[in-house]
C-alpha cells in the first residue's frame, strides 16, 4: 500500500491550505468519536444561499477518515454512502461527528452525522475504510 503522508494541506482539515476549510476536528479517545463545527458561507453554495452537497460529502468523508487516523489506524475511503435529509442553509453552523462502528484487520466501517445548531439531523454518512497498515 502506499505510504500517504499528512503536509497539513489537506483541503478539509489542513491549515496550510490557502482555499481549505481547515476544520479542527475534537476527538473522544473513550467513544472513538470527533467532532467539528463548520460554518459555511457563500463561498461554499450550490444553489443561492444553499450549501454545496460536495462540501458537504467531502466534510463527512474526513470526518470518518481522520477519526482513524486520529486513533492511529491510518485509512482511506473505499465506499462512502450519504443522505441528504435536508437543504443546509449557508449562514447557520453545522456540527459533524465521525464515529468507528467496526474495526476489522484490514477494513473499518464508519459513519457521520451532520447536525445544524437546533440539532436537526440534514445527513448521514457511512464509509467502508481501508486500512494503510
Amino acid at each position: 500500500m502506499t505510504d500517504l503522508r499528512d503536509d497539513d494541506h489537506c483541503f478539509v482539515c489542513g491549515r496550510a491550505n490557502p482555499i481549505g476549510l481547515k476544520l479542527s476536528f475534537d476527538v473522544d479517545l473513550t467513544t472513538r468519536q470527533i467532532s467539528a463545527v463548520f460554518r459555511p458561507d457563500r463561498r461554499f453554495q450550490g444553489w443561492k444561499n444553499r450549501l454545496h452537497g460536495g462540501i458537504l460529502s467531502a466534510i463527512m468523508d474526513e470526518s470518518m477518515v481522520n477519526v482513524a487516523y486520529l486513533l492511529d489506524m491510518p485509512a482511506v475511503t473505499g465506499e462512502m454512502t450519504i443522505r441528504y435529509r435536508e437543504p443546509v442553509d449557508t449562514d447557520q453552523p453545522l456540527t459533524i461527528t465521525g464515529r468507528l462502528i467496526e474495526v476489522r484487520s484490514k477494513f473499518i466501517r464508519a459513519e457521520s452525522a451532520c447536525r445544524t445548531a437546533t440539532g436537526a439531523r440534514v445527513a448521514d454518512a457511512t464509509a467502508l475504510l481501508i486500512r494503510l497498515s
